[in-house]
This record gives C-alpha cells, structure tokens and sequence, in this order.
C-alpha cells in the first residue's frame, strides 16, 4: 500500500430523511447537491467512490448513471439509512438486497463496495472482538468485495476503538477499509464531518502524516448536503429545526471546498475499488 495515494468516499443521502426525519420522502436538494459535488470532485481532479443510499437512487436514478459516466465508483449506503445493528435478521438482508438492485437497476453495474449508514455496523465498541458480526455476514453472502464502515475511533454514536487503521481482512472474506482517523494520546475520527469541516487545519494533516507513516491510504467521506450552507436555515422555516441541531449540523459547510483540496493536495485518489485490486488480499491481518 502506498503512501501517497487517497480515497475520497460521498456518502451520497438527503440531510433531511437521513438525520432529521426518517420517515420524510427523498428532496430534490439531494440531486442538486450531488450534481454540485460531482463537479467540485470533477474541478479537483478527483476520482471518488460514491456510496448511494437506495432511496436515493430510487428517487433519482438518473444520478447513479452520472456518477458513472463522470468515471467515478458507485457502491452502496443501504435503502431506508436506519441503524442496522438495530435490525433483525430479515429486515437487515431485505434493506442490503432493495437497495443493491436499486442501485445496480439504476446504473447497470454491479456494486462491489458497501458502507452502513452512520457507520451502524454496531453500536460504538472497543474491540471487533466484541462485535455481533451480523452485519458483515450479510454483506459476504451477498456477494461483496469490501466494506468501510469502520471507524477506528470510538465516538458516543459509533466506531470500533481498537480496530485497524489501515485496510484490513474481515474473517467473514471482506476487505475493511477504514475511514481516516488521528492518534491524539487515544484514537480519533479525522477526515469526514465535522471533523474535517470544523477541526484545524493541523488536525487533518497529522491525520494524513500519520496514514503516510503507516503505509495505508487516508480515507475521506463528504456528504452532498455539506456543500449546501443554507438548507438548515431555509428548511427551519417550515421544519422547526432545533437551534443545536442547526449549529451542529450546519457549523463548516462552506469551508468544505477548501478542505477536500487541503487534504488532498499532492496525493492521488483512487476508487476503494482499485484500492482493494492492488492488495494482496494474504499480506492484510484478518480480525
């Protein structure tokens, strides 16, 4: 694994029904949103992996084939994005497999990549050890080649403290790709959200020296809704959106052009797709 290269993900969802009301229907921001993001990656030179919630390409298929056509990835964020450590057996295959056939419906392509929504492989944990490993299971039997929804950093909502940071085998048969993270004394998430719009400068380039360090590739993740720095104010309007919502949700939308081009400066992006084509698959620790 190189020390120069980079993964920049989008988890491609509507701020509304996927972090405010779960039963809302898809908005049309999500479309103008996504278009947005495609042209900044476009304008950056980046080649990132797109990882489109099921209702989303339900809404808007038309999406998925221009994510494809600009040269991009697309793998896939699950259907309804409700927790899934939280579902049952059924319900859990049921939302993987509506949302895989959407997505491949829409781009007819076959998906290789998976990320859970709001990184809901499990509840926030120590160890993988300590993981119900349901969610893993599923995605093998359906056939993918790789996960990333593990953050190496344990917050109040998610993340595995003491998994790997750097590309990993799941004993399930999946390559784990983790998202980016910074060792300040304990583990922390680095390269999405918050952390990358709010956090100094000098947060994500320790993040970045230390993915350089280690021989494995940084991983970003954007959200379409980040370059939108006026929804929470314009939806409070008929929504009633709490203050602390607004400012936590809200706070570094408009910086986030200028972060994606920070962290990325002087790297290459690849798709997690090539990513995982050149390792070898025998030199990974399995966990």
């Amino acid at each position: 694994m190189s020390g120069d290269t980079i993964c920049v993900s989008v988890d491609v969802e509507d701020w509304v029904q996927s972090t405010f009301d779960i039963e809302s229907d898809i908005s049309d921001r999500v479309r103008v949103n996504t278009l947005q993001m495609l042209d900044l990656v476009d304008e950056l030179s980046i080649v990132a992996t797109w990882f489109v919630q099921g209702m989303v390409a339900e809404a808007f298929p038309e999406l998925v084939g221009e994510i494809l056509s600009r040269g991009h990835e697309v793998g896939c964020h699950a259907h309804t994005h409700r927790p899934l450590w939280k579902m049952g057996a059924k319900e859990l295959r049921e939302d993987i497999q509506t949302a895989r056939k959407t997505i491949e419906d829409a781009g007819g392509r076959a998906l290789s990549g998976f990320r859970a929504p709001d990184f809901s492989v499990c509840p926030p944990t120590r160890s993988l050890d300590q993981v119900d490993r349901s969610v893993f299971q599923e995605l093998a039997e359906q056939g993918f080649e790789y996960d990333s929804s593990v953050v190496p950093a344990r917050t109040r909502r998610y993340g595995i403290s003491s998994a790997p940071r750097g590309p990993f085998m799941l004993r399930e048969g999946l390559i784990e790709i983790p998202t980016g993270s910074v060792r300040l004394g304990r583990m922390f998430p680095a390269l999405g959200g918050g952390y990358l719009r709010v956090f100094p400068q000098a947060y994500q380039r320790l993040s970045i020296a230390q993915s350089k360090a280690g021989q494995y590739p940084p991983v970003v993740y954007l959200h379409p809704y980040e370059l939108d720095p006026r929804e929470l104010s314009e939806l409070n309007q008929t929504r009633s959106i709490p203050l602390k919502t607004r400012v936590l949700q809200g706070l570094g939308r408009g910086r986030v052009r200028e972060r994606l081009t920070q962290v990325t400066r002087g790297l290459r992006s690849v798709t997690m797709q090539a990513l995982c084509a050149g390792l070898r698959r025998e030199d990974l620790v399995t966990v």
